[in-house]
């Protein structure tokens, strides 16, 4: 596996892992990069201040231009220091108004920067390549009359309220006094287009909007009600009022990290209604936050389709705007959108922004970079990204399967995304119900895992279980009506459920039934995980009577033919893994041995589970050699090959597989394996610490997993 060179942003961030504390400027720039062009101390600006953001620390400009006397003559690190102080002082992705002038005062000398980088940064979130065809329009008297007259001097609508000016017009809150009742008042949101007289192809687009979005009936899309000129020559489109504002402004608000199955929910949705558009024959080419709206119940609505494109007319979209600048949002745009790429048009460009949606409420990142800059280098045709981004940044860990889902949605290369909004949201969904994501080709454990979500009450039934054998009916009882409490209610019965466990494991050892096998397996390893992480000695006693249970389910499907297809493969693999963690090297090499060449005949040759073969096949040479008496690195190059594998492999785990048990083995065997021949002294201290940040963190979640299951059981 060969790893691209680190970038100046990836050596900051390795050096804050590193050293765990705040740095002078000057320093950061010193280790990470001394002498760094323009563009690298850009970087390195941008990564100090997303980490010290993300952190609660203090981000001023003065820390950059004390550090670096010239900063004021170096215009794209200098715009980069502008751009992450706004952002600290606004306390927000967006550049606020008020940390605008609050800067500007302080800097008088660096107003016409600051203001370009406050405009640069604004830039990202709007709809670009259409500026040109919009006038700019007084607003209007309110409360004021509106619409085609009812007679008696009144117009249809009463204007209530400025809801919004964009590029494209300003939208009013309005009553449609036509629908409204005595005692309850119609509320509508009108959108008055601002567009040149003369210039009538860019007028039929937008009021065509009207004609487009009516096609769309779905409860995550909004619904237009009327079109119409008004009589001083203004068209304008009526919508259903949405109550709650844009999903950015709703973002804008929270003072709190977005749940992740909140977010899914909400992105699912949005794709529901996106796809119920694609099925009307319209692609929308411009999703972004501010182009959803929430309903008080926190239902999203995607509106505004004033550049929605038929299908088909993909052509036809450049030349109808006549511009060969990126139209659409820069900060979700596609990058085949953005280069305006023949074809490019399509549903999977909104595929790619509900992607950059979720990416942005799981990350608090923008998909396509902070700057125009960056989405310039990222969407570059021959330089650009060639893979999705990644989720593993800053402090959060995203679910392996649910970065899965998100990094399909932004592949770079339309043909490898979902090949609909509906499949997005069907593997949203799945992911909702703990369902495994097939084509991600879940390893063995994860599928376990997944299998203990949905069925929790049996996960924890079989604890309930082994207490009712060790303490009696009435004591069972009271224990699971109290399932649902902190861990220590049970903990005292721990011992007991553990010697009683052991009674399962063995009368699972005896039966004949595969799936009855297979489902005490599952069980067995939700109890381990579960009781007795504290206690070494009884985790082991747990641990070696589940490895008898899955080597007599092992030996049942081997015994009935059934060897050599996928499923016992994946419990062979398993089996070898759990040997290995008994110490039982040889056994576990036997079996790799046996399974390798098969999986290889089975799977396609990018499947990550060919990638964890190589990972245990690595580790158990690791462990072989620095048990082998006299092992001479010198003589048998065998350890000095594992580690560089290892690393290698490693790497991936912690992008994509973070915290599973395989990552746990990867380091174990990395540090076991220190020493001539092995792993270099600089990667030691990185190595085990990660190790131990994994166990702690495993320790915990794996504690909350129970609870949840017994709470589940106990209602």
């Amino acid at each position: 596996m060969n790893r691209a060179a680190p970038t100046p942003r990836d050596r900051t961030l390795a050096l804050y892992r590193k050293t765990g504390r705040d740095l002078p400027f000057a320093d950061v720039v010193h280790d990470v990069s001394p002498g760094a062009s323009d563009d690298a101390l850009a970087e390195i600006i941008e990564a100090d201040g997303r980490y010290r953001i993300e952190r609660g620390l203090e981000v001023t400009l003065e820390r950059y231009l004390d550090a670096i006397p010239d900063l004021r003559d170096r215009l794209v690190s200098l715009d980069a220091a502008l751009d992450v102080t706004l952002r600290a002082l606004s306390g927000s992705r967006r550049a606020h108004g008020q940390a605008v002038e609050s800067l500007v005062e302080r800097y008088p000398d660096l107003e016409t920067e600051i203001r370009e980088a406050a405009a640069l940064n604004g830039a990202i979130w709007s709809t670009t390549g259409l500026r040109d065809a919009f006038v700019r329009q007084p607003t209007k008297s309110l409360p004021g009359e509106f619409g085609p007259s009812t007679g008696g001097g009144r117009r249809r609508y009463e204007l209530r309220e400025l809801l919004g000016v964009g590029a494209s017009g300003q939208v009013y809150l309005a009553v449609d006094r036509l629908l409204s009742e005595r005692d309850h008042e119609a509320l509508v949101a009108i959108k008055v287009l601002a567009v040149r007289s003369t210039e009538e192809m860019t007028r039929f687009r937008l009021t065509d909007e009207a004609t487009k979005a009516r096609r769309v009936t779905h409860p995550n899309v909004v619904r237009i009600l009327d079109r119409g000129v008004s009589t001083d020559n203004e068209d304008y489109i009526v919508a259903e009022y949405v109550e709650e504002g844009d999903l950015g402004e709703w973002l804008e608000r929270q003072d709190r990290p977005i749940a992740a199955r909140e977010a899914v929910r909400l992105v699912r949705d949005v794709a529901r209604g996106m796809h119920a558009a694609h099925t009307a024959g319209l692609v929308h080419c411009d999703l972004k936050p501010g182009n959803i709206l929430l309903t008080s119940d926190g239902v999203p609505k995607i509106t505004d389709f004033g550049i929605a494109m038929r299908l088909g007319e993909s052509e036809e979209f450049p030349r109808r705007y006549q511009t060969d600048a990126p139209i659409g949002n820069l900060a979700f745009i596609s990058p085949e959108q953005y280069r305006l790429d023949a074809g490019a048009f399509t549903t999977a460009s909104d595929v790619y922004a509900l992607g950059g949606i979720l990416y942005l409420l799981l990350t608090d990142r923008l998909p396509n970079g902070d700057t125009a800059a960056d989405i310039a280098r990222t969407h570059d045709a021959v330089t650009g990204r060639r893979t999705p981004p990644s989720l593993d940044v800053g402090q959060r860990r995203i679910d392996p399967d649910l970065a899965a889902i998100c990094r399909r949605a932004l592949e770079p290369d339309p043909s490898r995304r979902h090949d609909s909004a509906a499949a997005l949201a069907d593997d949203l969904d799945a992911w909702l119900r703990h369902e495994p994501i097939r084509w991600a080709k879940p390893s063995l454990y994860r599928l376990l895992r997944l299998w203990t979500k949905r069925h929790p009450s049996v996960a924890a039934g079989s604890v309930i279980i082994a207490v009712t054998i060790a303490a009696g009916g009435m004591v069972a009882r009271h224990f699971a009506r109290q399932a649902g409490v902190a861990i220590e209610e049970y903990s005292a019965l721990r011992g007991s459920a553990i010697d009683n466990a052991q009674v399962l494991f063995a009368r699972a050892a005896t039966q004949s039934a595969t799936s009855r096998l297979l489902s005490q397996v599952w069980v067995s390893h939700f109890m381990l995980s579960g009781i007795g992480l504290d206690d070494p000695l009884a985790a082991e006693t747990l641990f070696n009577a589940q490895v008898l249970v899955l080597e007599r389910l092992v030996e049942r499907e081997n015994a009935a033919g059934r060897g050599h297809h996928l499923d016992p493969l994946n419990h062979k693999f398993l089996l070898a893994f759990w040997r290995l963690g008994q110490g039982r090297i040889d056994e576990a090499m036997t079996l790799l041995d046996e399974i390798t060449p098969r999986f290889k005949a089975i799977l396609p040759p990018d499947d990550t589970r060919l990638d964890d073969l190589e990972a245990l096949a690595a580790c158990v040479a690791v462990q072989r050699a620095v048990r082998t008496p006299g092992f001479d690195p010198a003589v048998d190059p065998s350890l000095g090959e594992a580690i560089r594998a290892l690393i290698d492999l490693e790497d991936r785990y912690r992008r994509f597989d973070h915290r599973s048990p395989l990552h746990l083995a990867v380091l174990e065997a990395l540090a076991s394996g220190y020493g001539p021949g092995g792993l270099n002294d600089p990667e030691r201290e990185r190595v085990v610490n990660l190790h131990r940040d994994l166990l702690r963190q495993e320790h915990q979640v794996e504690h909350l997993d129970l609870r949840t299951a017994l709470q589940s059981a106990a209602r």
